[in-house]
């Protein structure tokens, strides 16, 4: 994943791209782009303080640890493009990048999660 945001994270800071919010039908349910009908699995997220996101890069030293912490392994930092959870107030904030996209920017250690492509939560 190339990050086209016109944002780039320094030191311990990540940038995560939010997922697009999906429209409702006439009947209150969210559609995904193909026609799956979804019950507002992101509103119960943003109730829990839950969000899901595609991880786009990390600061320098990200994952590096510091006085307070240790290092991560390496199998358990985010590559680019993975998908992610994160506490939705972590960080603070919101952007909107070049490319018309929303963003979210927190430290490493606001990281929850990393999950599988087909995770909806």
């Amino acid at each position: 994943m190339k990050n086209e945001s016109g944002i780039y994270p320094v030191g311990y800071r990540c940038l995560i791209q939010l997922l697009p919010k999906q429209e409702k039908d006439e009947k209150g349910f969210r559609k995904s782009e193909t026609g799956i009908i979804y019950q507002s699995i992101q509103e119960d997220r943003e109730e829990a303080a839950e969000m899901l996101g595609t991880f786009v890069m990390a600061g320098g030293v990200a994952f590096t640890g510091d006085a307070h912490t240790e290092p991560w392994p390496k199998n358990n930092i985010p590559k680019a493009g993975a998908k992610v959870l994160f506490n939705k107030y972590a960080g603070g904030n919101r952007l909107n990048g070049t490319d018309g996209k929303e963003y979210a920017l927190i430290n490493d250690t606001e990281l929850g999660a990393i999950v599988e492509e087909d995770y909806v939560g």
